[in-house]
């Protein structure tokens, strides 16, 4: 299987992470759309080119098969407590 490169390749081989947790929600987009809220409406594609934690999170672990059924996991993540719930969440 080929290895995403860019956030377009990842998004286009649904090959990245999507249980998100935390999901932060202001206002009702429907509700002003459909009670003629808003004064302007724009439509179309927006691109950012740097997404570095689109790629980054996603391929910065290691695991690494040692002796009596245990792993070293080796990461370089900027949040160590939501290493450790993937890591619980993969065992529960």
């Amino acid at each position: 299987m080929p290895l995403p490169c860019a956030p377009r390749q990842a998004i286009e081989a649904n090959q990245y992470f999507t249980e998100y947790e935390h999901v932060f929600v202001r206002g009702d987009v429907d509700a002003c759309f459909a009670g003629g809220g808003s004064d302007h409406v724009i439509e179309g594609t927006f691109k950012v080119g740097g997404q570095e934690h689109f790629y980054l999170e996603t391929n910065a672990a290691c695991v690494i098969p040692q002796e009596n059924d245990e792993f070293l996991i080796v990461s370089s993540t900027q949040v160590r407590t939501w290493s450790s719930v993937c890591r619980c969440k993969q065992l529960d």
